[in-house]
């Protein structure tokens, strides 16, 4: 049987406290925020096919890989990472790298920043992925971020990521962008 590890952290929408847990449920953190936007994320990892284990396996640089726009929780690669008003935004990776304790337990943060086209922060979350768990067989760790503008303005919006891994004391960042495309009634 595989073993899985599904991880859900949820921010709510203006003046809601939004808080995440961990599939044991326990609490890793809530926060109050007064923006208009809404965003949650879900870390689900499922391990590869072959074994892990050894120096070797636990070595690498902390990265991201694959990653790609979807209009969709199913993660079909959105060329075009245009996404009209309501439409919730996808960004699915791997994150590659991380390393694990002597009992093979891994532990990964992310922090999410989301900027407007005037560069100013309509989400900004710090842990809104916190997983820890066993390595067992996995080679990679799949994440995904789903984000709902729900005031958007028109125009090109910046992701910022910053990934660590809380084992080997590593840090990584990933930026990508996409388009908001605001439609007046009656369109």
């Amino acid at each position: 049987m595989k073993n899985q590890l599904i991880v859900a952290v949820a921010l709510g929408v203006a003046l809601v406290t939004g808080c995440g847990s961990t599939p044991g449920g326990t609490t890793t953190g809530s926060t109050t925020t007064t923006t208009t936007t809404s965003a949650s994320q879900t870390a689900s990892a499922t391990p590869s096919a072959s074994p892990s284990g050894g120096d070797e396996e636990n070595a690498g640089e902390l990265k991201v890989s694959n990653a790609h726009f979807s209009a969709s929780d199913k993660g079909e690669a959105r060329e075009d990472k245009t996404f009209k008003k309501g439409e919730v935004v996808w960004l699915f990776f791997d994150l590659e790298g991380f390393k694990t304790d002597k009992d093979d337990m891994f532990w990964v943060q992310e922090d999410l920043t989301v900027l407007d086209p005037e560069g100013n922060p309509v989400l900004q979350k710090e842990n809104i992925l916190d997983a820890k768990d066993k390595k067992g067989d996995l080679k990679s760790l799949p994440i995904h971020n789903d984000i709902t503008i729900k005031e958007p303005v028109e125009g090109t919006y910046k992701i910022n990521m910053t990934l660590r891994d809380k084992q080997g004391n590593q840090t990584t960042q990933f930026e990508d962008t996409f388009e908001q495309k605001v439609e007046e009634e009656g369109e």
